[in-house]
Formats: C-alpha cells, sequence, structure tokens
C-alpha cells in the first residue's frame, strides 16, 4: 500500500509522529529525540534508502509488531508548514516501493523522512548519500541483525576521508553528526582514525 495524506485528519497523526522520533529535520545534524538513544549511520544511503536497507528496516519493524510507516519529503522543512511538504503512509515490505513512491509523486531526489506510525524508530535520508536513524533498542538490535551497521560507518569515513584529502571536501560537519549518533568517545575514535580533525570546517 502506498498513500498520499493529504487533509488535515490524514496529517495529524503524522506530524505526532514525526514530532516523536525527531527535533529537526536535519540529517547533518542532531535531529533526534533524547529518548530513541540507540543511532547509527547508513552509508552509501540513496534517497529513501537502498533496497536492502529498506528491507532490513522492514525486517526490524516486523519485531516491534509494526508493518506500515510514513514517508515525508523534509528538504527545507524548519519545523512550520508541516502539511505544505508531501506525505505517504506506506507498507514497508510492499515490492518496489520507490517505483511506487515516484508514481504517487515523490520527487525522488530530495532529502526525506521514513518513520514508524507510532514514533518508535525514523530515518533521515540525506543529499549526501548517507542517512542517520534511531529507534527502539529492539528495533535497532533487529536492524543491526540485518546490517552491518559498523561496516556501513567504516565506508562512510573512508568516503569523506578521501573526499577531504582529494577534493578539500567540507566536514566540519561530521564531528558534531558522530556524537549525536554514537557519542563523544566513539565518535573521537573514528575521527582519530580516519583523519577528520575535529577543528575542519
Amino acid at each position: 500500500m502506498i498513500q498520499r495524506l493529504t487533509t488535515s485528519d490524514e496529517l495529524t497523526p503524522v506530524k505526532v509522529a514525526f514530532d516523536r522520533v525527531f527535533r529537526v529535520a536535519d540529517p547533518f545534524g542532531s535531529p533526534f529525540r533524547d529518548h530513541l538513544t540507540d543511532r547509527a549511520l547508513l552509508f552509501p544511503a540513496p534517497r529513501g534508502l537502498s533496497d536492502e536497507q529498506l528491507a532490513a528496516v522492514a525486517a526490524a519493524a516486523r519485531v516491534i509488531d509494526e508493518r506500515d510507516a510514513y514517508f515525508s519529503e523534509i528538504e527545507t522543512y524548519t519545523g512550520t508548514g508541516f502539511d505544505r511538504y508531501p506525505h505517504w503512509r506506506i507498507t514497508l515490505a510492499e515490492p518496489d516501493v520507490h517505483r511506487q513512491l515516484r508514481e504517487e509523486g515523490w520527487s525522488g531526489i530530495s532529502e526525506s523522512a521514513l518513520y514508524s506510525t507510532n514514533g518508535l524508530w525514523g530515518a533521515l535520508s540525506s543529499h549526501e548519500l548517507h542517512a542517520v536513524i534511531a529507534g527502539q533498542p529492539e528495533f535497532m538490535a533487529a536492524l543491526g541483525r540485518q546490517l552491518n551497521l559498523d561496516a556501513e560507518l567504516d565506508e562512510f569515513l573512508h568516503y569523506w576521508q578521501s573526499a577531504h584529502r582529494d577534493w578539500n571536501a567540507r566536514v566540519g560537519w561530521i564531528p558534531g553528526l558522530l556524537r549525536h549518533i554514537y557519542g563523544p568517545g566513539r565518535a573521537e575514535a573514528c575521527l582519530a582514525h580516519y583523519g577528520l580533525n575535529l577543528s575542519d570546517n
């Protein structure tokens, strides 16, 4: 099922679920609410997540008895005008979700949010091909059984290490993001290992 949500009655529970998961719609900053302390980074994660990542999310959601999720285009959303952005309710295990979303009006290029209808987990996809995800411990443990989350983090860090070295890409946003996702100890260990200095910008 892919259902575009447009009316006030349809969008009210969507906004409630979004606000339970996300502080801000920023996949480069500190997007998650404090109570969602189990977090991870996904890479590479094309907008809307890859098919493998989406299947892993669907499997993890089933562990907490969820089958559907909300999907929202959130690029430029800063906390007002939520009803002006496109939102859908989707069945996570639906075949070819991305194609169906495009047929229902999803641009396929904007940053997006995929999140629990009950506000128990959520993911933000960025235009830099990474996503961040957080959720209840049971959900995140199940996700970790489906995906090698450490390998996805390593691939992300290796990519930005190369981009910074070869193209002088800005990496100043990475330390804050890693602290938010993994805590200061692991974040600083990762940054030191990959030579991404905390003072870079």
